[in-house]
């Protein structure tokens, strides 16, 4: 997030018709910082919340505002000081070197010939008031990263001198804000965002400030056709009602791809290469950016990604194929072909396919990631394997684990007698014309490969880490390209790869012991080295794939025969993660076979008493929790470690989210009770079953001393502190979170549904701990 003070803006403009939508190198004044919470280096959302709510000045009194004037708080004098804006955003965190948890005012004079309505867009890192005139017209106490025209208010300036007081909040990072007076030739890109988004209140304000529904926008697309696209019929009668034209020539997809991608062609980034397909034919293939910064090497169809766990897929039909031969079953036990291995006879094939063994992922092992750069053999890895203890017993859950897919991988070797290499060469590659595809060996050089970056910090970017794919195994150690996934899908989905039995296996939900899907997925289910998902009601068969430098995912929607792939070099995303590219492209080639979806106003006249119905915790796959809750007239939303948001009313059950495309319904069983929420996120859902909150007792908070120290799990440590009579868990790069105790030695996380139990050995002395989450227990030894 960017850092945010609050300024003191001072236009002199002496007729506002004449107003760019970019001030034009105003004057500010600016007072601050002021601390969100003195003596706090860390305050909580709760004390920024009434850092936020509170004031210091009086926005009604202000007036000769100049250089120096003085404002005491808590025994320290501040200062107003001007600065000179040379840009849209104005840089706080520049001029004020960078604090933290902090806000700040900011007040500009308007000089108007007459009275009048007018358009005004606020950017802000984070939270921010407005006032006009001494009267509050906005607010909206939300964290985000800035960008321009975030919120839009509809002002009544009158003739003569107007103020204008602005409060913004930082919360962390980076700090700024802008504001535009916004003229009618900027109102259609963001009517064309409205559009798309399905925000209709935001849609009417503009179009009644005159937006011109027909404007071709930078993406190529007017309005309307962005909402037609996107399938939000509703939105296309609304443009219609302001004059929308619906016959205006769409134009080629080819071309909307371009400016979808456009972040890639400015300067020198790491590219992405993308293929999409139709009825076996190919519609549009183009590299973007670069497969290697240093020598200038851009990325083209041809050029070589690791595609990481898409990986999967290739390993999964090795062992259809072995069973089609006879070689293998998939009921067989895992003991059959390792006698030696743990717990093997309770172990299936089929579980290892459906990651439903309960053998714990080895990449999720201390150290591990500063061990991938070296090489290891299969047996070295399967036998370390052996050694750890399980996560759940085979079948009884579901956890994403790459040991089931490294062994699977391993298997395919013992059983055909060949290199895993080799046998897909044999079974796959060479018949199906992949010329181009193949396990990725350390150190030797591949024509038209491309280097992976890490993109963390965007001015400068560096080379990846580099693994050596021996670690990644049946898991992930696959190369290729966008134009040989074309062919394998159209090998695998037109039955000239496995049989329609093994096609059929490999594509059914796996169900756990209990015959039911696993509560832990992301997805609508998963098969045999396939995530089994939709999209805009459409069926998605679908796989992802991510290492250090390169995020991938290849997708099929078999009901409109399509095939996307899109392939990266970089981690984190240059800009969209590869499978919202994904669906992006989707919608631009094969949006009228798509399902409709709603667009979204808030509703009048709603209910409120029914939003004590709706509060309470919804558990999403994976274990994050959503926090539901009520402030007033509002229901605010928390998932996760996510700052909280409010959320509106559609209709008395269904609610959204205006920061992204994001929608919740709540359902009741017989007897009235609200028992899960329905979440949709771009095109996809997922069901959250609510769930009882774990109550916290009261210890000793001396006890936490004996728990305080780092703790290794897998790549990541796990970081025990205490604050006063407060205890907190830290993971590599991310934030600390409190936890609770449920006993002296058990705690659990509020954000997601975890469990940490501290362990002793005989002596009283802290070993490890033990962290429960999805079902799953892995084991952290202290340092």
């Amino acid at each position: 997030m960017r850092t945010t003070l609050l300024l003191l803006l001072t236009f002199q403009l002496f007729n506002f018709s004449t107003l760019l939508s970019q001030p034009v190198s105003p004057s500010y004044f600016v007072l601050g910082p002021f601390p969100i919470a003195e003596g706090s280096d860390n305050p909580d959302q709760k004390q920024q919340k009434v850092a936020f709510d509170a004031e210091l000045l009086d926005p009604g009194q202000l007036s000769a505002i100049k250089e120096g004037l003085g404002q005491m708080y808590q025994g320290q004098s501040y200062q107003w000081r001007s600065m000179e804006a040379k840009e849209e955003y104005v840089d706080l965190d520049d001029f004020y070197s960078a604090p933290e948890y902090v806000y700040a005012y900011a007040y500009a004079e308007i000089f108007l010939s007459a009275d009048g309505k007018r358009l005004v867009g606020i950017g802000s890192d984070d939270a921010v008031k407005v006032w006009l005139n001494g009267e509050l017209v906005h607010e909206n106490f939300i964290f985000r990263a800035h960008e321009a025209n975030q919120d839009l208010l509809e002002l009544n300036f009158k003739k003569g001198k107007n103020t204008l007081l602005i409060k913004v909040l930082d919360a962390q990072y980076a700090w700024g804000f802008s504001i535009n007076f916004l003229t009618v030739d900027r109102l259609p890109e963001l009517l064309e965002t409205a559009a798309s988004d399905g925000m209709l209140d935001r849609a009417i304000l503009l179009l009644e400030h005159r937006a011109d529904p027909n404007t071709v926008c930078k993406s190529g697309l007017t309005p309307w056709q962005a909402a037609r696209i996107k399938g939000r019929e509703d939105m296309c009668d609304l443009l219609e009602r302001y004059g929308a034209r619906s016959d205006m020539a769409f134009p080629a997809p080819e071309k909307l791809v371009e400016s979808l991608f456009k972040l890639y062609s400015e300067g020198k980034k790491p590219g992405a290469s993308v293929l999409v397909a139709q009825n076996g034919k190919i519609l549009y293939q183009r590299g973007f950016g670069y497969a290697n910064i240093e020598k200038g090497i851009p990325v083209g169809p041809e050029t070589k990604f690791r595609i990481g766990s898409i990986s999967k897929q290739f390993t999964a039909a090795a062992i259809l194929k072995l069973v089609e031969e006879g070689k293998m079953k998939l009921d067989d036990k895992l003991s059959k072909y390792i006698p030696d291995f743990p717990r093997g006879d309770e172990v299936t094939i089929h579980h290892l396919l459906t990651h439903t063994s309960g053998i714990h992922s080895y990449t999720n092992e201390a150290n591990f990631v500063e061990r991938v750069t070296g090489p290891i053999s299969w047996a070295a890895l399967v036998q370390e394997i052996k050694a750890y203890d399980y996560d759940f017993d085979p079948g009884s859950n579901w956890q994403y684990n790459n040991s089931g897919y490294f062994i699977l991988g391993y298997l395919v070797e013992q059983v055909s007698g060949m290199s895993f290499n080799a046998y897909l060469k044999k079974t796959f590659f060479a018949p199906l014309g992949m010329k181009n595809t193949g396990v990725h060996v350390h150190g030797k050089k591949l024509k038209n490969e491309a280097l992976g970056y890490d993109a963390e910090n965007l001015d400068s970017i560096a080379v990846g880490l580099d693994w050596d794919m021996s670690w990644a195994g049946g898991a992930g150690n696959l190369y290729s390209t966008v134009g040989d996934l074309f062919l394998w899908n159209e090998a695998i989905f037109n039955g000239r790869a496995l049989q329609a039995g093994s096609l059929k296996a490999a594509h059914t939900p796996v169900l756990l012991n209990d015959g039911e899907l696993p509560p832990t997925l992301e997805f609508d289910g998963y098969g045999y080295g396939w995530a089994l998902t939709s999209f805009r009601e459409a069926q998605e068969i679908t796989h992802s794939g991510g290492l250090h430098g390169f995020l991938t995912n290849l997708s099929r929607l078999p009901g409109e025969n399509l095939t996307v792939a899109v392939l990266t070099n970089s981690t984190p995303p240059i800009a969209k993660d590869p499978t919202q590219y994904t669906h992006d492209l989707i919608e631009l080639f094969a949006w009228a076979d798509l399902a409709d979806q709603a667009s979204f106003s808030v509703k009048e006249n709603i209910n409120y008493d029914l939003y004590d119905e709706y509060t309470g915790f919804y558990e999403y796959p994976g274990g994050a929790l959503l926090e539901v809750t009520r402030e007033g007239n509002s229901l605010m939303a928390k998932l996760a470690d996510q700052p909280v948001y409010e959320i509106f009313p559609q209709t008395d059950t269904k609610f959204f989210w205006k920061e992204v495309d994001a929608q919740i319904e709540f359902f009741r069983d017989e007897y009235g009770i609200v028992t899960h929420g329905i979440h949709t996120q771009y095109g996809q859902t997922v069901k959250a079953p609510r769930v009882e909150p774990d109550i916290a007792i009261e210890v000793d908070p001396a006890i936490y001393d004996r728990y305080t120290g780092e703790y290794e799990l897998g790549p990541v440590v796990i970081t025990i502190t205490r604050e006063g009579d407060q205890i907190f868990a830290q993971v590599t790069g991310q934030p600390a979170f409190e936890i609770f105790p449920k006993s002296e030695t058990e705690y659990f996380l509020k954000v997601v549904k975890a469990y940490i139990t501290f362990v002793a050995d005989d002596s009283g002395k802290v070993t490890h701990l033990e962290l429960e989450q999805g079902g799953a227990k892995q084991k952290a030894l202290r340092r």
